[in-house]
């Protein structure tokens, strides 16, 4: 009686040594695949890249982030362009950080629901500032931009750019002046109000 129960204990002992065993083993693999896991979600290929940008603007004559035409009387592209005095332009800046994605932002024109000149009879142009040279960029009636709808909102894209991932604090300068045609009919007592905003999003590499 006294062997049986040797036996059963031996026994006992080895079913315990070879539970632990794959038991280790088993906690082994368990480990390894969440280390495994958690080091595959961190790697280059699923990792978000980030990307800000900042719109800003010069305040000239208290307009904020827009202009207005108001009472205008058409003038011709030369003139319209080499418009300097108050009221008359509108400047503002962007300034991105792209971290580790591309990114593409978008100069949209809000016009105001006040507005009652017809699109057809406005001229917008839109020059960047490198120091005290202006580069033309836009030159074209209103009623050409394209439109598009952002959080159910509709915009005019005056202008967009890409810029490439890795930059920090890269900006951009413009100058924007709009004016009544030269060709205009039907531009008498009416007004003209836009802003002007920014849209960033990320963008895949070429």
């Amino acid at each position: 009686m006294q062997d049986s129960n040797f036996e059963q204990e031996d026994k006992e002992k080895k079913n315990y040594w070879i539970y632990l065993f794959f038991f280790s083993i088993l906690l082994f693999f368990c480990v390894f695949g969440i280390t495994y896991s958690i080091y595959n979600s961190d790697g280059s290929d699923n990792e978000l890249g980030t990307g800000n940008i900042v719109f800003t603007y010069s305040d000239v004559g208290q307009v904020g982030n827009g202009i207005a035409l108001k009472n205008a009387i058409p003038i011709s592209d030369s003139l319209g362009k080499s418009m300097i005095g108050t009221n008359q332009y509108f400047d503002f800046s962007t300034t991105a950080t792209t971290d580790k994605a591309n990114l593409q932002y978008q100069l949209l024109i809000k016009k105001d629901d006040t507005s009652t000149l017809d699109d057809k009879n406005v001229r917008i142009y839109l020059t960047q500032l490198i120091g005290n040279i202006e580069q033309e960029l836009i030159l074209d009636d209103f009623s050409n931009l394209p439109q598009v709808d952002i959080n159910k909102t509709k915009y005019y894209l005056l202008y967009q750019k890409t810029l490439k991932a890795g930059l920090e604090n890269y900006s951009d300068s413009f100058r924007l002046r709009m004016w009544v045609k030269d060709t205009a009919v039907g531009y008498e007592n009416q007004r003209f109000s836009i802003k002007v905003d920014v849209y960033a999003y990320q963008v895949e590499e070429d």
